[in-house]
């Protein structure tokens, strides 16, 4: 019997730390740390000193896909001499997008200060800004 008590207290304990889910921050700050381990120049010497807060990044306009269907459609109709009235019609919609275009979120902003080598094996501090998609996998660093 106690040894099937143990067993259930056992497997309870593994049901509560598998249902432990991870903050957007933590999971921002985790994938930041391991991108620096993974591609910066002596990632044993990384050493970590303080995160911003995490940002929800807007998508630019320049990448909004109703944006850029438009104006694949703007440029088909200059190429296929469409009529005027129709040219002028897309021009102020896309205007009108443009104008009033708040972007939508696409991913997250996050500053980090550490210490690390650079590329000329230089050990410093550094503030840097990491963008990351929607998965927390680092896309750009500023």
């Amino acid at each position: 019997m106690k040894p099937l008590i143990t067993l259930i207290s056992g497997l309870l304990v593994c049901l509560q730390i598998s249902c432990i889910s991870f903050s957007k921050e933590d999971k921002a700050k985790s994938s930041i740390s391991k991108y620096i381990k993974q591609n910066f120049k002596e990632p044993d010497r990384y050493e970590a000193i303080a995160y911003g807060p995490l940002e929800i990044r807007e998508c630019p306009l320049d990448e909004d896909e109703n944006y850029i269907q438009m104006l694949k459609k703007q440029q088909s109709m200059v190429f296929s001499n469409s009529k005027i009235d129709s040219a002028e019609i897309l021009n102020k919609e896309i205007k009108n997008y443009i104008v009033n275009y708040k972007g939508k979120p696409k991913g997250f902003n996050m500053e980090h200060k550490f210490k690390a080598v650079n590329q000329l094996g230089l050990f410093g501090e550094y503030q840097l800004r990491f963008t990351l998609d929607d998965d927390y996998n680092v896309i750009k660093i500023d």
